[in-house]
């Protein structure tokens, strides 16, 4: 029997998926505040936490075969990059088109580098050019994953419940003492890589510990009035971190609190006892969910379509930032549909066939 999705976590993954994208229009802004979501950077947290809470979900549940452990974790990784490499793809593509067309004296040099952000090696600091540049953040996951994901499979939750902490608290540490907020640490080089890695590893290993902690309160039965307030303090929490990220000047102070609700909150709704888990469980908040990611990938060159390109240039900032979400979500929803397409006629799978013997 299929597991039944989470569907106020699919909801809260679109939400801060256009939370990301008007926070990227800045750029329409040049000196002025942006009105959208100036801090919206923290809403990635999110994202790197769940990552981590569905990871020890999935590796406690598994038995450790010492013999198989690293062909399977390749394996792992490599079927996460196929299928979004697609969408990946497509949107470099655009980017060196809008680049070109714009930029005809682009050097080739430039060009050439740019190619590490298709294979998501920018954080490396291979000398890349900046295209798509929020995919730093599909970098961090997968190599935290590379890293933890033979570890916790084989000590489950002993390396969850005393290293883990550690790793976080030591973690935490270390990047509010060398930054302010998490808005610019990702892009810091720390001396072996950047430390969006970091930043990466930490939450995806907070996102575990909260998994432990989810099993201990999926036991806990509550009262009508127990799910009404656990209903409207994770719900709170985060509809607090939106308010705060769109409203407060200096976002980056608050970063750590953020952090906080957050975590908070997530340990809540993923809880599956709140009022609004079965309301919210069904295919269109599954459909949501699966959408997130194809605009987090597509709307950065989308912007810079809007930013660029003449045509664009009599409207106001609030209306370009609009129109670059509106279309980054009308995009991402045809390319998903085409590529469910290809796959459901096995179009890789005959395109391998002329090159390989299958």
């Amino acid at each position: 029997m299929k597991e039944k999705r989470n569907g106020i976590i699919s909801l809260w993954k679109f939400l801060f998926a256009i939370v990301i994208a008007f926070f990227h229009c800045s750029q329409f802004y040049q000196d002025l505040k942006n009105p959208f979501f100036p801090g919206g950077y923290i809403a990635v947290e999110f994202f790197f936490i769940v990552s981590g809470f569905y990871l020890a979900k999935k590796l406690i549940k598994e038995k450790y075969d010492t013999k198989n452990i690293v062909g399977e974790t390749i394996k792992y990784i490599l079927k996460k990059i196929l299928k979004l490499f697609p969408y990946i793809l497509i949107a470099y593509i655009f980017s060196i088109i809008i680049r070109l067309y714009y930029n005809p004296n682009l050097k080739t040099n430039e060009l050439i580098n740019s190619i590490w952000n298709l294979f998501l090696l920018r954080e490396f600091d291979l000398r890349s050019t900046i295209i798509l540049p929020q995919l730093w953040y599909l970098t961090s996951m997968f190599i935290s994953i590379f890293i933890l994901y033979p570890i916790v499979k084989k000590y489950k939750e002993k390396f969850i419940a005393f290293i883990s902490p550690l790793i976080v608290l030591f973690g935490l540490g270390y990047l509010s003492y060398n930054w302010v907020g998490l808005d610019h640490s990702y892009q810091i080089w720390s001396g072996f890589t950047r430390t969006g890695i970091i930043r990466g590893f930490i939450e995806l290993n907070l996102g575990m510990i909260f998994y432990l902690i989810h099993l201990k309160l999926s036991k806990v039965e509550y009262t009508k009035i127990g799910k009404l307030a656990l209903t409207f303090l994770g719900e709170g929490l985060l509809v607090s971190v939106l308010i705060v990220i769109n409203y407060i000047d200096a976002p980056k102070y608050y970063d750590y609190i953020m952090l906080f609700f957050i975590s908070i909150a997530i340990i809540i709704i993923s809880s599956e006892k709140t009022l609004e888990y079965n309301i919210l469980s069904g295919k269109f908040f599954y459909y949501l969910e699966k959408l997130s990611m194809p605009i987090f990938i597509n709307h950065v060159f989308v912007i810079n379509l809007i930013d660029y390109a003449p045509i664009f240039d009599q409207i106001n900032p609030v209306n370009q930032s609009l129109l670059a979400v509106i279309i980054s979500i009308i995009f991402s929803i045809i390319e998903m549909k085409l590529i469910d397409i290809l796959n459901k006629y096995n179009v890789t799978y005959h395109l391998k066939k002329v090159f390989i013997k299958c």
